[in-house]
């Protein structure tokens, strides 16, 4: 298990050092290998689906891997896992991935002033250090 991911994504450099927990191979780690990808997947026979500036890694997955987070080193997101096998791993950036659902990896403001509520009826000090707020989406 790796933890936690960062609130602020990693964008997909070469060379770049990452991690992922998948259900099939568990932990690995590797290193973006390919930038702006284009690959084709097969889907079973006269099913397949071109992809384009997707991101390749090191890392080995199998099936039962999709959909793992790909993280840097620090936990921060880089790539949605898709597809891959023994010898590299594709994954879609995720800030692509984000923008295109209109999603973020903040807190929503609903679940922040929740918690704030739950603190002060415990009677506790929710002084968070910088990176703690970061990583709750606070700041």
């Amino acid at each position: 298990f790796i933890g936690r991911p960062e609130v602020s994504i990693s964008p997909p450099l070469l060379g770049l050092e990452t991690q992922k927990t998948g259900r099939t191979t568990e932990r690995t780690t590797g290193e973006v290998i390919q930038v702006d990808l284009s690959t084709y997947v097969s889907y079973g026979p006269g099913k397949t689906a071109l992809f384009t500036q997707q991101v390749g890694f090191s890392t080995k997955s199998a099936g039962g891997d999709s959909g793992s987070l790909i993280l840097d080193m620090q936990n921060r997101p880089v790539a949605l896992l898709f597809a891959g096998g023994d010898d590299m791993t594709v994954g879609s950036p995720i800030g692509e991935v984000l923008r295109l659902l209109g999603l973020s990896l903040t807190m929503p403001e609903a679940a922040r002033m929740k918690i704030a509520e739950l603190a002060r009826d415990l009677g506790i000090n929710l002084e968070l250090t910088p990176p703690a707020q970061r990583r709750l989406g606070v700041i």
